[in-house]
């Protein structure tokens, strides 16, 4: 029976490249198991696709903290009132609030300021804020240092590639 927990497309130089992670915690890591993550490794490497075991000691507890953080915005759905245009409309005045603060104030006191300013329900903008980062629509440092609302935060929105489109 194969582990496999995550199938992934990582970027490289040489373009996308499939890879296998399996999530196991140390003390689960006896013989039996570690014989069959073997087999399971061989299947891997006979198709060309790197594999690996992810134990506690290799997952970065500050991502995950940050990845959690902003979760439940991920989707919508999960606040409600919001809509695809509401998000639109409160990105684009929120991201020049926090543009032009430069990283001095708390995020939460800005969003906070920030709905009451645009007259919208205290969350809202940290709501989009979270659901912006999560996903992939502005970014911050993610990985050196845990999100606290408490703290100002360096935001920027990422850019949208150009897309050349041929009409001739």
């Amino acid at each position: 029976m194969m582990t496999t927990d995550f199938m992934l497309t990582i970027r490289t130089a040489n373009g996308p490249t499939p890879a296998v992670r399996t999530i196991k915690p140390l003390h689960k890591l006896d013989t039996r198991t570690l014989e069959l993550f073997e087999i399971e490794r061989r299947f891997f490497e006979e198709l060309g696709i790197d594999w690996c075991i992810i134990t506690e000691n290799r997952i970065p507890t500050t991502l995950v903290a940050n990845v959690e953080w902003m979760s439940e915005a991920r989707y919508l759905d999960t606040r409600p009132g919001m809509d695809e245009e509401l998000l639109l409309l409160v990105s684009e005045v929120l991201i020049q609030v926090l543009l032009k603060d430069s990283c001095i104030t708390p995020v939460g006191k800005l969003c906070l300021l920030t709905d009451r300013d645009i007259g919208l329900q205290p969350g809202t903008c940290m709501f989009v804020l979270q659901h912006m980062l999560a996903n992939k629509r502005w970014k911050c440092e993610m990985n050196s240092k845990i999100i606290r609302e408490m703290e100002p935060l360096e935001v920027s929105p990422i850019e949208k590639p150009f897309v050349n489109i041929n009409l001739a």
